[in-house]
């Protein structure tokens, strides 16, 4: 897996999708993007993409489409429709592209050349007041982990399976 941060004003949903799906055509790589706001470190989105590919392979999936599926395990939900939150928005700035598979450099690249406004170093300053709200954690379950607020997120990313 490869992770690419960049700047990107999305005036079109539809072209920007195009041109991630020509780039995952000519790869081979999966490739998704998601809001930096949502992202606490680079262990959330290896989970996401490891439990994403996991469910795929067992056949239990949520999503028809791997990239889908991968921001439902992000999100912490069974919901596609909030887990697409996550992702393109025209009022979204910033985003942390994760790619998987096939020539996950190539895409890199490709995405830093063909989609990406600008490339931006890869760090993360997660917001807990945006994280909370999003994950919807209750201030009992955040002092009860002493404020790890990664530690929380990556739960929730694990626990998707086993919701109902």
């Amino acid at each position: 897996m490869e992770l690419i941060r960049g700047r990107l004003m999305v005036d079109d949903v539809d072209a920007v999708l195009g041109t991630m799906g020509a780039i995952g055509e000519r790869t081979g790589a999966l490739i998704q993007l998601v809001d930096a706001r949502y992202v606490v470190d680079d262990r959330q989105l290896e989970l996401a993409v490891e439990l994403a590919t996991e469910a795929i392979a067992d056949g239990r999936q949520i999503a028809e489409e791997p990239a889908i599926e991968v921001l439902v395990y992000l999100a912490g939900t069974r919901q596609i429709d909030r887990a697409l939150q996550l992702s393109l928005d025209p009022a979204v700035e910033t985003y942390v592209g994760i790619v998987s598979g096939g020539e996950a450099q190539t895409a890199v690249e490709a995405l830093s050349t063909e989609l990406f406004d600008a490339v931006e170093p890869l760090h993360f300053t997660p917001d807990e007041p945006t994280i909370r709200s999003w994950y919807e954690i209750p201030d009992a379950e955040y002092m009860v982990t002493d404020g790890d607020i990664a530690g929380i997120v990556h739960e929730r990313v694990a626990m998707v399976p086993t919701m109902v």
